[in-house]
């Protein structure tokens, strides 16, 4: 349970064809002056939004998790996008009370430093128990009501190691009684889903029996086990043989509703400009739709992302519906950038925990610019949501920037589809469809597009020619 004008058209017929091999002068014209644009643009920051903090920082309210967000920013602020609290409820039962439910810091105001947050308490539970809400919107909280109306009730994510030797995500298997005579004791598939960083103790959310349907006799939810150490190794816990999962791979034949819902989805998404943020609105609402037909035909065999080995890999944006990553054009508000549209979003996952976002830029129709954004990637708790963090990043033409080192990107619900084609997550304002590429599908498109498959488009990277390369040759 979780607890982120263009330039006019040159119109062929009002000239006269030429029987020249070489291009028109016109023509010569034209690429100098992209030439000399795309060269300052990958020389120099002149298409960061100034200053470089608002290239960051969102508009107060309903931020997408799926943007990113320097927590330090704001010297106003007392908590992270994406972070985990608990908040003081009143559950309108008698018997029951006011509690403290878990939440998700949806949006900040930059200017009070006041902040919304998602409940998630009882979002994931089955939707026919009685007990089950979607999450909802709460707020606004500030500094003050801290201790009162909410608390750190969560260990924060934090996808580097400890004393303990494990990491938070981490799959591992531990060593429990079935309380079946016949069984016995069994390594069961866990993972890990909070430490404490004095101790090195840590707990875990044991998933072996989640992920079967729910009418299966053996079928049981995911619940919390430790806490363990790293001295327990080896008799209480233990790694996954060979590195390998713990848990069987995932089923490859969907069910008939989960197939129906996968093509209504992609033909959906088929209909978006750029993926959805380019005035397709009116899009919206069908692909809303569609993705919650995907989440029904899941809820009963969806595995738990922190544990589907399918996350790795290379995933592209192809559906998104969050009315802030629209005014912004993309993940780093750079694609609002006048001559400037968003050409593709790729998100890499690796085996070894590193993620790296993608965000491609067309100048003047042409894919030129390439955003890098590198970090890890990690889980949370229930193994429901993945949040990644970016400690550097490639952009508007400079290497190894620091301007992200820090923020977050919270994706909640995330789950791939059976055959592995699609991963679908939500945010406080809206839902983001992704399709997976083949191996080395990125790099080939990447390639293709004359942009750099390693690092982004600055001078000097040894992946990438730069500008010069896409000039007729006897220009070059």
């Amino acid at each position: 349970m979780v607890r982120f004008c263009p330039p006019p058209a040159h119109c062929a017929c009002t000239r006269r064809p030429r029987t020249s091999v070489g291009p028109s002068p016109g023509m010569t014209r034209r690429v100098t002056l992209e030439l000399l644009m795309l060269w300052s643009v990958v020389t120099s920051s002149a298409l960061l939004l100034s200053p470089p903090r608002s290239a960051l920082v969102l508009s107060p309210r309903h931020l997408p998790v799926a943007m990113l967000r320097n927590a330090a920013a704001d010297i106003t602020e007392i908590v992270a996008l994406g972070e985990k609290l608990q908040i003081y409820v009143d559950t309108e039962e008698e018997g029951l009370g006011s509690v403290w439910a878990e939440a998700t810091v949806s949006s900040i105001d930059s200017g009070s430093g006041e902040f919304m947050v998602q409940v998630t308490e009882w979002a994931s539970l089955a939707r026919d128990d009685p007990a089950y809400e979607a999450a909802y919107e709460e707020g606004p909280f500030t500094a003050d009501e801290e201790g009162e109306e909410w608390r750190r009730g969560v260990e924060p994510w934090d996808p580097g190691r400890d004393a303990s030797g494990v990491r938070v995500g981490e799959s591992l298997q531990i060593f429990v009684d079935t309380e079946d005579e016949e069984v016995g004791s069994v390594w069961a598939e866990a993972t890990v889903s909070s430490i404490d960083s004095d101790s090195g103790e840590f707990m875990v959310t044991v998933t072996e029996w989640a992920s079967l349907a729910k009418d299966d006799p053996a079928y049981e939810p995911a619940y919390e086990e430790g806490p363990y150490t790293a001295g327990d190794e080896g008799e209480e816990w233990r790694r996954p043989a060979s590195g390998a999962p713990a848990k069987a791979p995932a089923p490859t034949t969907p069910s008939p509703q989960e197939a129906a819902a996968v093509a209504a989805l992609t033909s959906a998404a088929a209909r978006l400009k750029r993926c959805g943020i380019d005035g397709d609105e009116n899009e919206w609402p069908q692909l809303t739709a569609a993705v919650e037909a995907l989440y029904d035909a899941l809820s009963n065999d969806g595995q738990p992302i922190a544990t589907d080995q399918r996350l790795v890999g290379d995933w592209q944006l192809i559906g998104c519906t969050s009315p802030e990553v629209s005014r912004r054009k993309g993940l780093t508000g750079l694609g609002a950038a006048v001559f400037t549209k968003l050409g593709a979003l790729h998100f890499s996952y690796g085996a070894d925990g590193s993620a790296v976002a993608r965000e491609t830029l067309e100048f003047f129709g042409k894919p030129v610019i390439l955003n890098e954004l590198r970090g890890t990637f990690s889980c949370s708790a229930d193994g429901r949501a993945l949040q990644e963090k970016y400690t550097e990043a490639d952009m508007g033409g400079q290497q190894s920037t620091s301007v992200f080192s820090g923020t977050t990107s919270t994706l909640t619900a995330s789950l791939i589809s059976t055959d592995g084609t699609l991963r679908i997550g939500r945010g406080p304002d809206g839902v983001l469809v992704f399709r997976k590429l083949p191996p080395g599908g990125l790099a080939a498109w990447l390639d293709d597009k004359l942009l750099p498959t390693d690092g982004g488009t600055y001078l000097g990277n040894p992946s990438w020619k730069g500008p010069i390369e896409r000039a007729p040759q006897d220009l070059r």
